[in-house]
């Protein structure tokens, strides 16, 4: 039996192995609203979410981690990357960071395209790792990076959980 995993937000980084899932059509042929993914219940093994959770709608978030619950298989598995305002800062006072940079991370690099808006700036792992909780089960904040990420773990937070009840 096959494992379906899906990249939701793949942008330009699309991922081999992966159904690679973007609401631009320039980045995929699969446009889906995080929210609402064409999946039956119980049927995706992998899901990895790298800077997509910071993009949501505020009123949208819950309704999405219920979701990709909804669609994760019994053993499945969900990893959200973000950037971490609190570590921007660390890199920042350390001279890691120029103002803009860290400006970039809180408001977001892509507000130029139609359906963003930029970052929420409730951004780091311990805020989502407690929405995360809510909705999935044994949530944890890694300190290590995923095989999925394609740049440097110091300035992200990966925070990872199994289908919840």
């Amino acid at each position: 039996m096959s494992l379906m995993k899906i990249n939701i937000g793949c942008g330009s980084y699309p991922i081999k192995g992966y159904i690679n899932i973007d609401k631009l059509e320039k980045f995929s042929k699969f446009n889906y609203d995080a929210w609402e993914l064409p999946y039956e219940d119980n049927s995706v093994d992998e899901i990895y979410a790298g800077h997509v959770v910071e993009h949501l709608p505020y009123d949208k978030i819950q309704d999405t981690l219920k979701e990709w619950n909804r669609v994760l298989s019994p053993q499945g598995t969900v990893t959200v990357v973000i950037p971490d305002m609190v570590k921007a800062i660390e890199w920042f006072k350390s001279g890691k960071f120029t103002f803009d940079e860290v400006q970039g991370i809180f408001y977001g690099y892509w507000k130029s395209l139609d359906w963003e808006e930029g970052h929420h700036l409730f951004v780091c792992d311990t805020i989502i790792q407690g929405w995360m909780q809510d909705v999935f089960s044994n949530v944890e904040i890694l300190n290590h990076p995923v095989p999925q990420m394609t740049s440097e773990v110091e300035w992200q937070s990966i925070i990872q959980g199994k289908k919840g009840a």
